[in-house]
């Protein structure tokens, strides 16, 4: 693939990264501070902005800028949302990962024979994206709060 096509995707995953932090962000203040839960959001909080970071830095190796606050603003319309039946703050989470899990699973293909250092980068985030996805899986099995419902 060429390298726009890299870059278009890589941009996406950058907003993709910020989408779900403002997620969790608002769903944080919903908690109480000593849940469990809210714990989790943070670490995730932590591994999504740097995941966002990894890719910026990705995309300035490709001699490509970041998408600013403006930028991002227009590509999250693009992103799909979470269907209309996701009405509880976990859901929009879960769909939200699973979004970004398999926005990076597409990447890889576009990578392969020619870009091995994007290649290598989304594997290291996918990897990361998946033990997330897994560990809110848990987490929703095991006793969780009462939550606020998704808007």
């Amino acid at each position: 693939m060429t390298r726009t096509e890299i870059s278009k995707e890589l941009e996406s995953a950058y907003a993709r990264e910020f989408r779900i932090i403002a997620e969790q962000v608002a769903l944080q203040a919903a908690v109480s501070a000593e849940s469990e839960f809210r714990r989790f959001l943070s670490q995730w909080c932590e591994h999504d902005l740097a995941h966002a970071r990894r890719l910026g830095r990705r995309l300035l190796r490709l001699e490509l800028s970041p998408p600013r606050t403006k930028a991002l603003a227009r590509l999250w319309p693009d992103l799909p949302s979470p269907g209309s039946e996701v009405n509880s703050p976990v859901e929009v989470l879960r769909s939200l990962r699973a979004e970004n899990i398999s926005h990076y699973q597409q990447i890889l293909p576009l990578c392969e024979g020619g870009d091995v250092v994007t290649q290598d980068l989304i594997i290291e985030i996918l990897s990361q994206e998946q033990a997330d996805a897994e560990a809110l899986i848990k987490l929703v099995e095991s006793d969780l709060p009462e939550l606020p419902p998704a808007e």
